[in-house]
């Protein structure tokens, strides 16, 4: 998944956060923690439950077996102050070397699937410019056919933020469309070589969350923002996020054809109005077109969406009637990665932040708050509170925006802080997790009764990972790491998730101590696993991480392919041989296990000679390279990988690196944020693009701030502007209405480009119209479609707070997001590519202290109740993968966030299991009892109420 710092989530570019605990769904007393039955057996038949990672966030290796630098790499080499605590994933988990031990982990948990990303780094080392790396090949093959032996059906997603820093170098990565020809040829080398034996992909993870991270706030790499994003040395985080999601929706499309079912991952925060305001319910609609419609609209119905090309006009790059055409209906699926929700206010009609304020937010403001109370209850990261509605209300939202397209679930996970003076014992106990995931899992049993055809879940994450930004910081592992020794440990959620597979409902006991009577959770937990594979070390992890994965027993593993370790420079150099090893030792594996892998090509890290060539993604030559990196993995995995997502988060690394200049190449312009370069209101228009089969899109849910009409206009604009910026023109053929147009030509190609959204989907926010009201100078922009996005209304949160202050915990907007998708994208099939639960780091918290996880169990029994929700409502999810299967990467927060079902010990990179890995294992094995735990050093009143 991706993660951002306190300042952003896509569309949502001035947070206001905070949450209390998690929501007063529970009830208990001081010994045991009763949940609400959340089955297997509640979800339909050949309902896929797997873990997802990405390559970046946990597999290490860095530059071993002619893998190349990575943009990832690059940004944390070239200022380790970009992530917290100086992190990085040349570690990692060091799966390049355990996976092994971790599909052994992945087939115990019972999983049917694992989502996994390819390294385009390690497959393609120099992009296009070099050749295929046999090593990279050969790990992925291993992985694959472990797998498949294992009966895990391998979700693999192409891109997943990473790629050769050479394409970065050369044209500047994603800001060229020479990019989309690096990508086409990458996914079409994963096709070749895994097509074989990979039925699901998606082609990006996240293009929402990506664009918004990496060019509106400069989070992500390349780090490209302006004002008032961002304080980046370069960038225009009103105009470099459309042109970055423009490439990469493109770069989708191209590489489109495989023989396998394609979706792409978008990261799915469902927005509700802050206030009954029509303008707020018009902004909660607007921010879910500006965030989801962005990066599926395209995709599905050809075009962007209309509340997108209303406020942005010209800035909003246009497809051509033959780009159009091969756009449109380019994805089987969307691929959803769902968190949390938020509340949205109007920014049109009413004073916003600077940054709320702008057309490439879609004029709206996000918040976890209304009136002084939380949306929902807090988990590591703040941004990500508790807020189970959500998860059903965004299938319900896809659902019905996409005509029940189907659906996974790619990314649904709790978040824990770290805190160092928590003992691995303690981090075990993670009863907070399994209630996040059962109340989740319940939203989402409920989609589905509800009609929505979701078709599978996944876990974020099997261990606990680098959660980009935030380093280690953060867990959202079932599995935690020992960042000394890389050991695995199982937490309580592993077991649980593992009992569910097996439709035991019964939640292992918990006993905690120093919590006040009846303080304690009513854990309602979740369903399936998902883990994205970057950033942990190398070979002997990788055989051990998919061991992890096994025993959680999901179905299906996502990950992300390092595309600077598969192409370490790009389309200039060759393919990396040990980058391709390392893949086909994952996906190898993964089949051997029976885990369907997940694989997303591109998950904001490319070869970072692509951004010094031409700039990157602000590059038409950037769809070259991308093309070619996808052509690359589909070439070497494609036998074996059936589920792809070209582009992790289009819409967020838009924002993040080309809005508020946060990502790298950290380009942003005032008022948006101090970039040394960039425009934030041209370049994220310059920047959408995507890959093949599925795109990744970060699904941050609006709700309208107010009642208002104007803020419910806003809040449906934000949505235009970040999904529907990403998905409308692979839908459609063109961005939404709101923005403006692609070419004939490419309307045609990019229109029905994807076969599935891939929905990364955390939270919800509130949004506010900005168009008639007075916002923030960000807000107030047409780069953000006009409006402001908060978390809170009238003081009280949206949700409750997680390790990021902007996702925060807000279920119903899970459901609220696969609903806008379906409506807008006419129930285009969706995989919940990440969904998870960050906690804040926390140096007093010790191992056992992290292992106690209950808050990521809560968030995912929250969320995945949301998404059950939907799918009874009719929406087409057919997958959901929790974010993630261990404390990883977390981009620009490094590793002080962790979304991990495991927690890494960064010393020793063991893996240990936090009480949510053990849920979720129940929770696969259909046991929903919440393991028993024992918590120490709680305050009274301070747990789940």
């Amino acid at each position: 998944m991706v993660v951002i710092n306190g300042d952003t989530k896509l569309h949502s570019l001035t947070f206001l956060f905070f949450f209390i605990f998690l929501l007063g769904v529970f009830l208990v007393d001081s010994t045991s923690i009763q949940e609400k039955d959340i089955k297997r057996s509640d979800f339909p038949n050949g309902f896929l439950f797997g873990v997802a990672t990405s390559s970046y966030q946990i597999e290490g290796g860095y530059l071993e077996d002619g893998k190349s630098l990575n943009n990832w790499d690059a940004f944390a080499l070239q200022n380790p102050g970009n992530i917290r605590n100086g992190d990085n994933g040349f570690i990692a988990n060091d799966h390049y070397h355990q996976y092994l031990k971790d599909i052994e982990i992945i087939e115990s948990l019972g999983v049917d699937a694992y989502r996994f990303s390819i390294s385009w780094a390690r497959l393609l080392p120099r992009g296009r410019f070099g050749e295929v790396n046999p090593n990279g090949v050969l790990f992925y093959n291993k992985i694959l056919d472990n797998l498949l032996l294992k009966g895990i059906k391998p979700f693999v997603t192409i891109y997943h933020h990473d790629f050769p820093q050479e394409l970065q170098d050369r044209y500047g990565s994603w800001l060229s469309p020479l990019m989309q020809e690096d990508y086409v040829h990458y996914a079409e080398t994963c096709f070749k070589y895994f097509g074989d034996r990979v039925k699901h992909w998606t082609t990006i993870n996240e293009p929402n969350l990506f664009t918004e991270m990496a060019y509106i706030i400069g989070k992500y790499p390349p780090a490209r923002c302006s004002q008032p994003f961002g304080n980046c040395s370069a960038g225009n985080s009103d105009i470099e996020p459309l042109i970055v999601m423009h490439n990469m929706l493109l770069a989708h499309g191209k590489a489109r054809d495989q023989g396998g079912s394609v979706g792409i991952v978008v990261d799915c925060i469902m927005y509700e109005p802050l206030t009954d305001d029509d303008l707020d319910q018009e902004a909660a609609d607007r921010g879910l077109a500006f965030s989801i419609g962005w990066a599926l609209d395209p995709l599905i119905f050809g075009d962007y969406p209309s509340e997108m090309r209303q406020y942005l006009g010209n800035q909003l790059p246009r497809f051509s009637n033959a780009e159009r055409k091969f756009m449109a209906n380019s994805i089987d699926y969307i691929a959803v990665n769902h968190y949390s929700t938020a509340y949205v206010k109007d920014c049109i009609h009413s004073t916003c932040s600077l940054a709320a304020n702008r057309p490439i937010n879609g004029f709206l403001d996000v918040t976890r708050e209304r009136d002084g109370v939380p949306i929902g209850g807090p988990t590591g990261i703040s941004t990500l509170p508790l807020v189970p509605r959500g998860f059903g209300e965004m299938i319900g939202y896809l659902k019905k925006r996409y005509h029940n397209k189907p659906m996974f679930i790619t990314e649904n996970g709790y978040s824990e802080p770290k805190g160092e003076e928590l003992q691995v014992q303690d981090i075990q106990q993670d009863v907070k997790r399994i209630a996040f995931h059962k109340m989740y899992l319940s939203s989402l049993a409920q989609a589905i009764r509800d009609g929505a055809d979701v078709r599978g879940y996944f876990v974020w994450t099997l261990m606990d990972d680098f959660e980009w930004i935030l380093g280690y910081t953060v867990r959202f592992g079932l599995y935690y790491i020992d960042r000394q020794t890389l050991d695995r440990i199982p937490k309580l959620s592993a077991r649980w998730y593992q009992d569910f597979l097996k439709n035991n409902t019964q939640t292992p006991t918990i006993q905690i101590s120093n919590m006040e009577s009846k303080q304690a959770l009513k854990v309602h937990i979740l369903k399936m696993a998902k883990v994205s594979t970057i950033g942990m070390l190398l070979l002997l992890q990788t055989q051990n991480d998919i061991e992890i994965i096994e025993s959680l027993g999901v179905d299906a593993y996502r990950f992300s392919i390092s595309w600077a370790r598969l192409l370490p420079r790009g389309r200039f150099g060759e393919v990396n041989p040990n980058g391709v090893l390392f893949y086909n030792k994952i996906l190898d594996n993964l089949l051997l296990k029976g885990i369907k892998p997940f694989v997303t090509i591109y998950h904001h890290d490319f070869p970072q000679e692509l951004q010094d060539r031409y700039g990157s993604w602000l590059s038409p030559l950037m769809q070259e390279d991308y093309v070619h990196y996808a052509e690359t993995c589909f070439k070497y995995f494609g036998d074996r990988v059936k589920h792809w997502t070209t582009i992790n988060e289009p819409n967020l690394f838009t924002q993040m690196a080309y809005i508020n200049g946060k990502y790298p190449p950290a380009r942003c312009s005032q008022p948006f944020g101090n970039c040394s370069a960039g425009n934030s209101d041209i370049e994220p228009l310059i920047r959408d693009q995507g890959g093949s089969v599925g795109i990744v899109v970060d699904c941050l849910m609006y709700e309208p701030l107010t009642d208002d009409d104007l803020d419910q206009e806003a809040a449906k604009r934000g949505l235009a502007f970040s999904v529907g910026w990403a998905l409308d023109p692979l839908i459609f053929g063109d961005y939404p209405s709101e923005m403006r147009q692609f070419s004939n030509a490419e309307r045609k190609f990019m229109a029905n480009s994807i076969d599935y959204i891939a929905v990364n989907h955390y939270s919800t926010a509130y949004v506010k119209d900005c168009i008639h009201s007075s916002c923030s100078l960000t807000a107030n922009r047409p780069i953000n479609g006009f409006l402001d996005v908060t978390r809170e209304r009238e003081g009280v949160p949206i949700g409750e707070p997680t390790g990021i202050s902007m996702l925060p915990v807000v279920p119903r907007g899970f459901g609220e997001m696969i609903g806008y998708l379906k409506k807008r994208y006419h129930n285009k099939p969706m995989f919940i590519t990440e969904n998870g639960y960050s906690e804040p780091k926390g140096e007093e918290l010790q191992v056992q202290d992290i292992q106690q996880d209950v808050k990521r169990i809560a968030f995912h029994k929250m969320y995945l109740s949301s998404l059950a929700q939907a799918i009874r409502d009719g929406a087409d999810v057919r997958g959901y993968f929790v974010w993630t299967l261990m404390d990883d990467f977390e981009w620009i927060l490094g590793y002080t966030v962790r979304f991990g079902l495991y927690y890494i010990d960064r010393q020793t990179l063991d893996r240990i299991p936090k009480l949510s890995a053990r849920w979720y294992q129940d929770f696969l094995k259909n046991n929903t009892q919440t393991p028993i735990i024992r918590l120490s050093n709680v305050e009274p009143k301070q747990a789940y109420s």
